[in-house]
């Protein structure tokens, strides 16, 4: 079995990749043996306690305790990066190492003449497994080449039977549950779903999973447009598929995405799911109908009130949504990279 150490920031609940490296670690089907290190700790509010309560080994190391982090590099035969600033620990550091590019665009892409040393270190890793082809294609263009020979896709999976199985709540009230899990932070837009609230009757509540910075921002925009009554922010969800499981139709309003990982949760957990028209949610179903305009709630509020008025609409989207299931599994991520770390350590 071959040894995995996946390294990031943290395991907090509030995000993507980490919930992604969380359900690769409980993987029951994983033919891996997979440890985990972070370099930030967020109690309470983080996978650490649940990982370790099923015997996954999370190892917590300051990023700036070097020694210790090359010293635990070296009993494992993969390390595997995620983000800043496991990017640049294990591609310093680390022998047979794997990076995964999850985003499209970073903050330190911004700095004067940063393709020098993002390229050093993105040329020292084996392997560099991007989440889609246009994370790909845009890593290669800041870094002015036309192509990586390190570089491989790897769509993300989402452990979907975790979600199907969890049976639909049964209510006693005529209210229509709008969904949307992600950081309140500007690049998720969830005020966009907010302002199609006034387009739609008074049974129509939304429900935002999440912590971030601009949740008091987006309360004073719901008391703005007359609709806080309707607006329900929940924090972090340890459930996620409970939590779905007594919404109706789920919405991702990003400005962008690596990979639109909560839609593909929404969508295993059998909802009819609305994503804006945005790189990292477009390409996920192949399809016109399930996608928004971003920015526009307008539009946002007709397709709502289609999928409550037209059962054929709402079918096409919930049939649209098992076809994308099975293309982005747990079970299929997870066999592709274990072909990627088998072909490093021959």
């Amino acid at each position: 079995m071959i040894k995995v150490l996946h390294v990031l920031r943290d395991l907090s609940r509030n995000g993507g990749v980490q919930r992604l490296v969380f359900d690769m670690a409980m993987s029951s089907e994983s033919k891996l043996d997979i440890t985990v290190l972070v370099t930030n700790r967020e109690a309470g509010e983080d996978y650490i306690d649940e990982l370790s309560c099923n015997g996954i080994v999370v190892h917590i190391i300051s990023r700036w305790n070097i020694l210790a982090h090359f010293r635990l590099y070296r009993q494992f035969d993969i390390v595997h990066a995620h983000l800043f600033p496991a990017l640049y620990l294990v591609g310093l550091f680390a022998n047979r190492k794997v990076y995964t590019e999850h985003n499209t665009n970073n903050n330190r892409r911004n700095l004067p003449l940063a393709f020098i040393m993002e390229a050093f270190i993105y040329s020292r890793f084996q392997s560099v497994t991007c989440i889609t082809p246009e994370v790909k294609n845009s890593l290669c263009k800041f870094l002015k080449q036309e192509e990586l020979n390190n570089t491989t896709v790897v769509y993300n999976g989402v452990d979907t039977d975790a979600f199907a199985n969890r049976k639909k709540k049964i209510r006693g009230d005529d209210a229509c549950n709008l969904a949307m899990i992600g950081s309140l932070t500007a690049k998720k837009d969830q005020e966009t779903i907010i302002e199609a609230l006034t387009h739609l009757d008074k049974n129509t509540v939304l429900h935002l999973a999440g912590n971030g910075e601009r949740k008091k921002e987006l309360m004073n925009i719901a008391i703005e447009l007359e609709v806080a009554d309707r607006v329900i922010f929940h924090g972090l969800i340890n459930d996620i598929p409970s939590f779905l499981s007594d919404m109706d139709i789920y919405i991702q309003s990003s400005k962008f995405e690596g990979f639109g990982l909560a839609a593909v949760e929404a969508m295993a957990a059998g909802l009819p799911t609305l994503c804006a028209d945005v790189p990292g949610l477009k390409e996920l179903t192949g399809s016109e109908l399930n996608l928004f305009p971003q920015g526009n709630s307008q539009v946002l509020a007709k397709k709502i009130l289609t999928i409550n008025e037209n059962k054929n609409f709402k079918d096409e989207l919930l049939s649209i949504g098992i076809d994308t299931c099975n293309r982005f599994s747990l079970q299929n991520m997870n066999s592709n990279f274990h072909d990627v770390y088998a072909g490093l350590i021959k």
